[in-house]
C-alpha cells in the first residue's frame, strides 16, 4: 500500500496508519512518502516494521516507488471542510498505473471517477481497515475489463483536455 502526500491532518495519514496497524496482513507493507512532520506517525513506524517512511522523494524516485506499489491509498478525512471541495490530482496519476486505489468517497469526485476507485464511505479506522483487507485479500489486481475501462477513461481525462475545458469555460464567461 502506498500513501503519498501531506502528513498533516488533511491527508488522513494518522487514520490510515492506525487502521493499518489493526490490519493483520502480515506480508503487507504501508509505504509512506512525503516530508515527515507527524511525531506520532514516526513513532508508529518504529513499532511496526511493516510501516516504511520513505521521506520526500524526487519525481524519478517517486515514480519508481509508484511502479512497485500494489495499491494506492487516498484516505482524506471527510470531516475536514477543505477536503470536501478539493480534487486530489494524484488520483489521475494513480489511475495510470492500473492498480487498485483505496479512497474515501469525497463529494468532489465526479461519479465517473468513483467507478474507478475502491471507496470507503468514511475515514473511520474500521472502514479503512476493512478497505485494506478487501484489497489485500479479495482484489489485489484489476480485471482485464477494469484495465480497459481505465484506458478509455484516461484518454479523455488528460491534463491537456482539462486545461482546454477550463479555457473554453473562461472564454465563454468573457463573451
Amino acid at each position: 500500500f502506498l500513501f503519498s502526500g501531506s502528513h498533516s491532518r488533511y491527508g488522513g495519514l494518522l487514520e490510515l496508519v492506525t487502521a493499518f496497524k489493526r490490519f493483520s496482513g502480515s506480508n503487507a507493507e504501508l509505504w509512506i512518502t512525503g516530508r515527515p512532520s507527524n511525531e506520532r506517525i514516526m513513532e508508529e513506524s518504529k513499532t511496526d516494521s511493516r510501516i516504511k517512511l520513505l521521506g520526500f522523494l524526487d519525481q524519478y524516485n517517486l515514480k519508481k516507488v509508484e511502479q512497485r506499489a500494489n495499491c494506492f491509498v487516498n484516505p482524506r478525512p471527510l470531516r475536514i471542510e477543505e477536503n470536501l471541495l478539493n480534487f486530489p490530482s494524484k488520483i489521475l496519476v494513480y489511475l495510470g498505473y492500473n492498480k487498485p486505489i483505496l479512497s474515501t468517497k469525497l463529494p468532489s469526485f465526479p461519479s465517473e471517477y468513483q467507478d474507478m476507485l475502491e471507496l470507503v464511505e468514511d475515514e473511520s479506522i474500521e472502514s479503512l481497515r476493512n478497505g485494506l483487507f478487501h484489497i489485500h485479500t479479495k482484489k489485489p489486481n484489476l480485471t482485464k475489463c477494469e484495465v480497459e475501462k481505465r484506458k478509455v477513461f484516461l484518454k479523455k481525462k488528460t491534463w491537456l483536455n482539462s486545461a482546454k475545458k477550463l479555457v473554453s469555460v473562461a472564454q465563454y464567461e468573457n463573451t
